[in-house]
């Protein structure tokens, strides 16, 4: 979380220096995600489910001409800890929370020049990342709490509409789909999870220079 506070301030410096070029945007918004169970593998005994979650984002990006736009993402989400489920075993009850903490590099197209209708703007789009998968306090009403985390590769495609709210200011409705490669952590003993992936809602400011 503070690496997310430490870029919020970076930025805040860098927006003068923004305003005197063209192209340039900033965006932040909020996210509901709802994510998918994740078997462990490495013993393939247990399922572990969560509750949705909320999440936020920043970005930083570029314009490069009417229908294409890349840019610089951070986001992080957080989902409770709900139960888990064993092959071998009852239902156990866990409080915790997961989180992921992203970085992406994202591309972005939009089909339908902006001029035509400020009401109307598709676009899809695609990132590649980093994301640091960590497992935050969970316990059991019977075991000690534990914390751990991996950092792991992540990707996500997006599809949504731009809304013009005045000039140079938007507001994105969009649908994500996230996904990290299989990670790692220590709980007790070493569990690696699959499976790792959400469907996300997502609404986003944009502020072009």
């Amino acid at each position: 979380m503070k690496k997310f506070f430490l870029l919020l301030i970076s930025l805040s410096h860098a927006l003068p220096l923004l305003a005197e070029e063209k192209g340039f945007y900033v965006k932040g918004g909020l996210s509901y995600s709802f994510p998918d169970d994740q078997p462990e593998t490495n013993f393939g005994q247990s399922t572990w489910h969560f509750h949705n979650g909320v999440g936020f984002h920043l970005a930083l990006g570029r314009k490069y001409s009417d229908k294409v736009a890349f840019e610089l993402e951070a986001q992080h989400k957080e989902f409770d800890f709900e139960k888990a489920t064993y092959t071998v075993a009852d239902d156990v009850q866990y409080d915790g929370s997961l989180t992921y903490e992203t970085y992406f590099v994202n591309a972005y197209y939009y089909p339908v020049i902006e001029a035509k209708n400020r009401y109307w703007r598709p676009y899809f789009g695609a990132g590649l990342g980093v994301a640091e998968a960590g497992w935050n306090n969970v316990k059991n009403t019977s075991s000690d709490s534990y914390t751990d985390s991996d950092s792991v590769t992540a990707f996500q495609v997006m599809l949504g509409n731009r809304i013009e709210i005045r000039s140079g200011l938007f507001l994105d409705a969009e649908y994500r789909y996230f996904q990290t490669s299989d990670y790692v952590v220590d709980v007790t003993a070493l569990g690696k999870f699959v499976d790792s992936q959400h469907h996300s809602a997502m609404f986003s400011l944009v502020k072009e220079f």
